[in-house]
């Protein structure tokens, strides 16, 4: 007759265990939030809407920024304020130009030798 003595766990290695247990679920819920929330606020960016209705990018309005609106009777205002046909007319044409690939340097390049005012 065999007569092996089974190792049955205790009480104590049961909440041992079931404590490591809630721990690393724990953890890999805060981990998770962490990344999640990391992740969203990177990712997130309002748009941003003209008076006129226009919704540009953040990249297209850097690029606005560099530049002085072209129409000539704004007084020179800064293209990413200004809301005269021209100057959502040059925004429209940098948003189309970065949504078709060319890089920021590029159209930055582009809209100085089309339009002019570049401002630095």
């Amino acid at each position: 007759m065999n007569t092996k003595k089974q190792n049955i766990p205790s009480k104590s290695d049961y909440l041992f265990i079931n404590k490591n247990k809630l721990v690393l679920w724990i953890s890999i819920l805060v981990g998770g939030i962490i990344i999640g929330v990391a992740i969203n606020s990177y990712n997130t960016q309002e748009p941003v809407y003209n008076s006129v209705s226009e919704v540009f990018s953040f990249k297209t309005l850097d690029i606005a920024k560099q530049f002085s609106c072209s129409c000539g009777s704004c007084g020179e205002k800064e293209l990413i304020a200004c809301t005269c046909p021209t100057a959502v007319e040059t925004k429209q044409y940098i948003e189309a130009s970065l949504n078709k690939g060319l890089s920021a340097e590029d159209v930055t390049k582009i809209v100085k030798m089309s339009y002019g005012h570049y401002k630095g």
